[in-house]
């Protein structure tokens, strides 16, 4: 069998093997360099989601925190005519910032997110109780 593709080999001029070689190669090349650039594109998309993700979540968080600023600044005005230091940190409204809170809470979806949350809301409320 051998023989066979040896003289079948050899009866085929070097000039027409050395063109055939460098057109598989030629081949092999276009194809693994399509095969790589359709690999970059997925990636760039899967990066583009990602980070589509994360500025979804920046926003609600800076929503959250812009509702929890308004909700201090609201209940400082309120109580600033009182001198005492000590009535604004006891009036600050509990059930508005744990409603808030609350309704971030429940549009989290992501675990990660969630555990970030948890800590976010624990330093927050050891904040509160200081």
């Amino acid at each position: 069998m051998f023989n066979r593709i040896s003289k079948i080999r050899n009866n085929i001029k070097i000039r027409k093997r050395l063109t055939a070689l460098i057109l598989l190669i030629g081949v092999l090349i276009i194809s693994y360099g399509t095969v790589m650039i359709q690999n970059v594109s997925r990636a760039d998309i899967k990066i583009h989601e990602i980070n589509d993700v994360y500025l979804k979540n920046l926003i609600q968080i800076s929503e959250l925190v812009e509702n929890l600023y308004s909700v201090l600044l609201e209940n400082h005005i309120l109580n600033e005519s009182t001198l005492d230091p000590n009535s604004v940190s006891v009036s600050i409204n509990i059930d508005l910032i744990n409603a808030t809170i609350g309704n971030y809470s429940q549009s989290i979806t992501d675990e990660t997110q969630r555990v970030l949350f948890e800590k976010f809301s624990l330093e927050f409320y050891n904040y509160l109780a200081v």
